[in-house]
């Protein structure tokens, strides 16, 4: 069976990178559970804006951000290309099957 994916939107990012978890255990500790953090292209341009809000705080509260997921990056997690189209069906589908159990 193929390891359990995990992906962070920018919350749990910026929670990881405040609380200071080491990449390196946090990845030991996850591949312990057969899983692995996986790093998307939207939770990107998502902690990109971090350097647009407020002036000088939002551009060094950026540089530690992005310093902090680069030690990831260094631990050579996953990057994937978010595609929304699956993420939109999925939506759909699960949508579809509350309306199926629900009237069941």
């Amino acid at each position: 069976m193929p390891p359990l994916l995990i992906y962070l939107d920018t919350n749990l990012w910026n929670t990881l990178c405040d609380q200071g978890v080491s990449p390196a255990r946090m990845i030991e500790e996850l591949a312990v559970k057969d899983a692995r953090l996986i790093l998307g292209n939207e939770a990107v341009y998502e902690m990109a804006k971090t350097f647009r809000d407020s002036g000088d705080g939002g551009r060094a509260r950026g540089i530690d951000l992005f310093s902090y997921v680069y030690r990831y990056l260094f631990e050579q997690i996953p990057l994937v290309r978010v595609n929304m189209e699956l993420v939109a069906s999925e939506m759909w589908r699960f949508s579809e099957v509350r309306l199926y159990l629900r009237f069941s």
